[in-house]
């Protein structure tokens, strides 16, 4: 469920995310990095936290703020390569997966 507003100060992102992320998408991470590590990736230095961007760019003053949870569904996932261009950010779909329905 996703259940916080925050915001990253420093570029000034909004952001909807998660208070408790699911442990299965925590293993999921663990597994990711440890493929990549032999193909010349670069991890960021901060620990993976799911979330959805809502906006850019915000003044400073923005700040954490609980809400109702939102429940929402996911039946694929994507590895997104983010690229800085001219006037924001590009996302590149490198693979797509798509997950068994569980009843």
């Amino acid at each position: 469920n996703m259940d916080e507003i925050n915001v990253w100060r420093r570029p000034g992102t909004l952001w909807l995310g998660v208070s408790e992320p699911p442990e299965a998408l925590g293993k999921l991470v663990t597994g990711l990095r440890s493929q990549l590590s032999g193909c010349d990736f670069k991890f960021e230095k901060h620990a993976f936290l799911p979330h959805v961007t809502l906006s850019r760019k915000l003044p400073r003053t923005a700040v954490k703020t609980a809400i109702e949870p939102i429940c929402w569904s996911v039946n694929s996932f994507v590895l997104a390569e983010s690229q800085t261009i001219a006037g924001g950010v590009r996302y590149l779909v490198r693979r797509r997966w798509t997950l068994a329905s569980v009843d």
